[in-house]
């Protein structure tokens, strides 16, 4: 990053203070409880008047990169000190933003509940530039990450139980200055934990390939860009280095019709490359990870709705502190796509079908089978009876499902997401193969 970007990126993330600042007024200013991390200073300014919100939001934020210190000790990077004069700003523009919506009538409490969400919706949007200025985390995330840091924990989850153990602070801070009674943490405190990721993660989707060709130089631009993920981006609409001069097979496959063989030989009867285990080497090569990892998280989810309740609640995250299953998907996405650009192959699996869906040469071939046929070759392969056979294959495609279901919201074996459905023992293995092999080799590539 060159200064005259990196100048831009701060002028950004200096905008995001205020566009955030003025979100935490809204919501103040509605008197039904402020998000999260701002709850701790609420609860004291509704106790100590006299020190304005943006003064005691000014001391929490220190106080946290203070945790930050302690925590990381040597490793704390002398950068992050600019949390601090960052910090500062966000209690003056907050001091600002109270003073601007101070007139607004809030007499009723329709009128205090729009406040609040006109006040979600203003922090999610200064949030979403932090995100895409994406040169310093504010105190709140990098304290977050400190302890995600230090413990080896996922970060997403940390930063859940940091938001609760800040509610629960400010309610015990509550009954204690107020007699036992619950004040400036209420139902506000609770739609801004809710709705505040999903509002970041729609504006960040919308604002971040403009924004990005304004923040960017000619020297820093690259033609590559970023992998889509399941919430915060289309998959089809990360730029990418495409080709429409190289036909790429897909093979999604029910566990245990043989697809994963039918790839293999389709491969080496039209002499081009085939991908599938070997994915794993390179992911694990790109990515850092090992390939057991890699293996452990790939095309796996087990529990779509605990997946998407996850993600609604938590704001887009760094790539390294994505949970690995998100890391798995981002790495194999950009290596399917630039496999994809420089030759012919078969790829099975890996929700290919769906990240080539675009701007790519692709025939998308599902292999199925009977369920006694899946049945009989998992025996035989696995060495399995037929009951362990049958729960393993009923489990490895709900996996499969999900994991379809989480990344693209489409359904894995929903024919309309396929060129060609193949009922492998229908014809059996050569015959499957000498079928589709003629049916490519007539396709004209477009």
């Amino acid at each position: 990053m060159n200064y005259k970007e990196q100048t831009k990126r701060y002028i950004l993330f200096i905008i995001s203070l205020f566009f955030s600042a003025l979100g935490v007024a809204f919501t103040k200013h509605g008197e039904l409880g402020v998000s999260p991390i701002s709850s701790v200073a609420n609860v004291v300014n509704c106790k100590f008047p006299a020190f304005s919100l943006g003064t005691l939001l000014i001391v929490w934020n220190c106080v946290l990169i203070l945790g930050q210190i302690l925590l990381l000790q040597k490793n704390f990077q002398l950068i992050q000190l600019l949390q601090i004069p960052l910090s500062f700003l966000f209690g003056w523009f907050t001091d600002l933003g109270m003073y601007l919506v101070a007139s607004f009538p809030v007499t009723n409490y329709f009128l205090r509940l729009i406040m609040v969400l006109l006040g979600i919706i203003i922090l999610g949007f200064g949030i979403s530039l932090s995100v895409i200025a994406n040169v310093i985390m504010n105190s709140g995330e990098a304290f977050v990450k400190a302890v995600s840091d230090t413990t080896k924990k996922n970060f997403g989850n940390i930063k859940i139980g940091f938001d609760i153990l800040c509610v629960i602070l400010s309610i015990l801070l509550s009954l204690f200055f107020f007699d036992l009674k619950i004040v400036g943490t209420r139902e506000g405190t609770v739609l801004s934990a809710l709705l505040t990721g999903m509002i970041v993660k729609v504006f960040t989707k919308y604002l971040k390939a403009p924004l990005d060709s304004i923040l960017q130089t000619k020297e820093t631009m690259t033609p590559v860009g970023q992998t889509a993920d399941s919430l915060d981006q289309d998959l089809t609409s990360a730029p990418q280095n495409t080709s429409k001069q190289h036909l790429v097979v897909t093979i999604a496959r029910e566990y245990g019709s043989g697809g994963r063989e039918i790839g293999k030989q389709l491969a080496e009867r039209l002499h081009i490359p085939y991908y599938d285990l070997d994915m794993i080497h390179k992911a694990a090569q790109e990515s850092g990870l090992s390939e057991k990892v890699i293996s452990e998280n790939e095309q796996k989810v087990k529990n779509t709705a605990a997946h998407s309740l996850y993600f609604w609640y938590i704001q887009p995250m760094p790539q390294e502190e994505l949970p690995l299953v998100e890391q798995v998907f981002e790495v194999q996405s950009k290596i399917i796509r630039d496999i994809a650009s420089k030759e012919s192959c078969v790829i099975v699996g890996r929700l290919a079908n769906f990240i080539l869906q675009k701007d790519y040469s692709v025939f998308r071939i599902f292999v199925g089978a009977t369920k006694e046929a899946k049945i009989e070759r998992v025996m035989k392969r696995d060495r399995l009876n037929a009951k362990e056979a049958k729960e393993k294959i009923k489990k490895v495609e709900q996996e499969r499902s999900n994991h379809c279901y989480y990344f693209t919201h489409k359904h894995w074996k929903d024919l309309d997401n396929y060129d060609f459905y193949l009922k492998s023992d229908f014809l059996g293995i050569d015959a499957s193969i000498n079928l589709l092999s003629d049916m490519i080799e007539r396709r004209e590539i477009k």
